[in-house]
């Protein structure tokens, strides 16, 4: 790397990190008071060292997001069971409760949206508005189980025959 771009590079890297104001610290470590004191190898050193700390803050943060993401799902999922939308009936296959919740969440009074399409801000949306319904006392219609289909009842025809000895019991 050129060295004029390798300052800006280095220089770069303590921004974005929010360090640029320890530089003189990062420096006295290496015994020099500029960065054009460094060597090359000095310099190539540090900007690995910035930029490993970069990929760990990063990753760092990712993780934290897919944290919150999680939890903000399981409330809403609990939030879904609390007012009956998530359910499993006896030998209901699953896709047929996360079915139930998808069509629920993709309604446009509710979110517009499957729950795993969801961003974090989208979540925290929906959460309080199923807080509040929940609040105040909302419940899921359930929909009807499809009960195997029943063949129409035929009418009985009863042929009583009277005797001589009186009505029959």
């Amino acid at each position: 790397m050129d060295r004029s771009k390798a300052y800006k590079y280095f220089h770069a890297l303590l921004g974005e990190l929010g360090i640029r104001d320890r530089k003189a610290d990062i420096l006295s470590g290496y015994g020099v008071e500029s960065t054009a004191e460094l060597t090359d190898g000095q310099l190539q050193g540090l900007i690995n060292a910035l930029e490993d700390e970069k990929r760990r803050r990063v990753a760092e943060r990712e993780a934290r997001e897919a944290d919150i993401v999680r939890r903000r799902r399981s409330r809403i999922l609990r939030l879904l069971t609390d007012i009956g939308v998530y359910y499993v009936e006896p030998g209901e296959p699953k896709e047929a409760c996360w079915g139930r919740v998808n069509r629920f969440l993709s309604s446009p009074r509710i979110a517009g949206k499957v729950l795993y399409e969801m961003t974090v801000e989208e979540l925290g949306r929906v959460e309080r508005l199923l807080r509040s319904m929940h609040n105040k006392g909302y419940v899921y219609r359930r929909e009807e189980s499809a009960a195997p289909a029943r063949e129409p009842s035929r009418p009985v025809v009863l042929v009583v025959s009277p005797t001589a000895s009186g009505p029959v019991n």
